[in-house]
């Protein structure tokens, strides 16, 4: 018997089998051309998989986004084994699977046209809260001038599906994310790799790695493009490498980026070039200080020549232990080997021991010398905010206060002689006690001057307390803002979660750098307008990540497999009780993943804020310094032969 579609219409085309659904295409009583899906029989007997396609395609029909071809009408299913179904308009152009075996390997522009159109639909299918998972080929229509996505959002049926559940990884998709079968919690950049397959397939003329899924390759490297195809842009092999990516934190985080790049409008690479965290290992992009893994950020200690730049100098302690632990962690980031025992005299020495008064530190102290002025202040201002008290002082004194130091014996000198010819000449008519202190007094300003230059150098002679390493050191925050995101990434956060809490710690950094760097107050409160808008979105990001930490935590407690089986059994036993508790907490599961994915939209969609409010701040310039930079310029193009 020819199987009927649930809506009535002049059927074009079907029943044919279509990953987990019998697909029609029909023209309605209203002349439309729709498309029909309906659940297979042999799933839809599986109350399971039934309830979550009807909640699937229900979810689906909310979906307004252009460039999605939407679900119009749906269904429950009729009598006996037929499933529910769904119903969405015909969309104009081929399905790129089609158009793949027809051109592949194609012109790369016109690749490059089609995969920035798909990205765009694709970034407001993120902005809305989805993950397609599913991405492929089958899922994309190029027509003309656009480019729509049809028939997705239904994985998760099939990750359920117990007619797939032997069968996924056989008739998985090449094009699919290597994590995409490993974890439940997906994020935008498992579509990005499904963006890259499906330009790779479109230059080189097939999937990167063949029809093969990527959990069942041996591990092995993206074959040579240039063996390939020759001649390829290096831009687009770059765009491609970071796409396909074996970890997520290696692509680029959205398909927005990859639309600029494929349109030419970033910056050579897709993606910034990557450093690694100096007390981590983690990736950072370059310029970046947070890290988003161990939550610290990273300052680069320059050195002066011997003798020469500041030196940073503990003026005095107390016995506050937060205080203390600041100084031992910030000298452990900073200093290139063991820091010695922070054991320092404080108060009145008497309380010490011989032994203690011997071999404890003394304020002041040098904690680390030879540092360039801007590395110097910079630690200063960290470790203030820290509350130490500390200070950067010359490696050596000045010249005026040299040449000062060096005429004080003489000065010394003439005040005796001439102390002493006054009196013996009785030219100065005074008392006994008004002659001693006049040359008490000449004798101790003289003295003063020589103790003090005496003990400046004495400190400055030291040797500093921890020579400071040559890489970036590792330093707690200092920037309350980015203090506030640090917080939140030792929290313990998702890696998806990390990796924008570090581009919004990145966009932040850049606009205090570039406010600290102006020589106006008014230009400096000029880019502090969007301070009160920065602040907001700031704890908007920290409300969307709690959020985030309990979905993730309740999503760590449920395992769809078990539930599953769980379901199973109960029907097995006739358990009606067990298997209606064992469906619900399925149901409730893919609530709590639909509740994440919306959640991790806000987060997206902060994170654009922040990067708008900042480039407000970015886009005031400092007339004073282009002032004096175009003066510099001129006397160098004027002093150039």
């Amino acid at each position: 018997m020819t199987l009927t579609p649930p809506v009535a219409g002049e059927v074009s085309d079907g029943p044919r089998k279509d990953g987990i659904e019998w697909v029609w295409r029909l023209r309605t009583g209203e002349g439309r051309v729709v498309v029909v899906a309906e659940l297979l029989p042999e799933l839809a007997r599986d109350e399971a998989v039934r309830r979550r396609y009807v909640r699937d395609v229900e979810r689906l029909a909310t979906l307004a986004v252009e460039g999605v071809a939407a679900v119009e009408a749906f269904g429950p299913g009729g009598p006996g084994d037929r499933g529910p179904w769904r119903m969405r308009p015909m969309v104009a152009g081929e399905r790129l699977d089609r158009w793949l075996e027809r051109r592949a390997p194609a012109p790369v522009d016109e690749v490059a046209s089609w995969g920035a159109r798909l990205c765009d639909v694709l970034a407001r299918v993120h902005a809305a809260g989805w993950v397609v998972r599913s991405l492929g080929p089958r899922n994309v229509v190029v027509g003309t001038d656009a480019v729509h996505l049809v028939d997705f959002g239904l994985s998760r049926v099939e990750r359920l599906s117990t007619r797939t559940a032997a069968s996924l990884l056989l008739e998985a998709s090449p094009y699919a994310a290597p994590e995409q079968l490993l974890q439940r919690v997906v994020d935008p950049r498992t579509d990005v790799y499904a963006v890259g397959a499906m330009l790779w397939h479109g230059i080189f003329g097939a999937p990167p790695h063949g029809d093969v899924h990527p959990l069942l390759r041996e591990e092995a490297d993206l074959p040579d493009p240039e063996t390939l195809r020759p001649g390829v842009p290096e831009e687009m092999v770059e765009l491609l490498r970071a796409c396909l990516a074996e970890d997520p934190e290696a692509r680029p985080m959205g398909a927005e980026e990859v639309a600029a790049a494929l349109r030419g409008t970033a910056w050579r690479s897709p993606l910034p070039a990557r450093t690694a965290c100096q007390r981590c290992g983690a990736a950072l992009f370059v310029g970046q200080r947070l890290c988003v893994t161990c939550g610290r950020t990273s300052v680069v200690v320059a050195r002066a020549g011997k003798g020469e730049g500041v030196c940073v100098v503990l003026e005095s302690i107390d016995e506050d232990v937060e205080k203390l632990g600041a100084l031992r962690r910030m000298l452990a980031a900073l200093a290139d080997g063991p820091v010695p025992p922070l054991n320092f005299l404080v108060g009145d020495e008497r309380m010490y021991s011989k032994h203690e008064r011997k071999t404890y530190l003394r304020t002041p102290l040098v904690l680390l010398a030879d540092l360039t002025p801007d590395s110097g202040e910079e630690l200063v201002r960290r470790m203030r905010a820290e509350g130490l008290d500390v200070r950067a002082r010359p490696s050596r004194e000045p010249p005026w206060r040299q040449r000062l130091a060096a005429s004080a014996p003489w000065a010394f000198g003439g005040a005796m002689l001439l102390g002493i010819a006054a009196v013996a000449s009785g030219w100065v008519r005074a008392t006994v006690a008004a002659k001693l202190a006049l040359a008490v007094a000449a004798v101790g300003t003289v003295s003063a001057a020589l103790v003090r230059r005496l003990g400046h150098r004495r400190l400055v002679r030291r040797p500093p307390l921890v020579e400071p390493r040559s890489m970036p050191a590792a330093l707690p925050a200092s920037d309350p803002w980015v203090r506030r995101i640090a917080d939140l990434v030792r929290s313990g956060v998702a890696p998806d979660v990390r990796e924008r809490l570090g581009e919004c710690a990145l966009w932040i950094q850049r606009l205090a750098d570039h406010r600290a760097s102006m020589s106006t107050a008014d230009a400096r409160a000029e880019a502090g307008l969007a301070d009160e808008t920065i602040e907001r979105l700031v704890e908007a990001i920290e409300r969307v990540v709690g959020e985030l930490a309990d979905l993730d935590a309740r999503l760590s407690a449920l395992d769809e497999a078990d539930l599953a089986r769980a379901a199973y059994a109960g029907e097995v036993r006739d358990d009606g009780a067990a298997r209606t508790a064992a469906l619900e907490r399925l149901d409730g599961l893919r609530d709590l993943e639909i509740r994440r994915e919306r959640a991790y939209a806000r987060l997206i969609e902060a994170t654009r804020l922040l990067r708008r409010a900042a480039g407000i701040g970015l886009a005031v310039r400092d007339e004073a310094a282009d002032r004096e930079r175009d003066v510099v310029m001129a006397l160098a193009k004027l002093a150039s032969p």
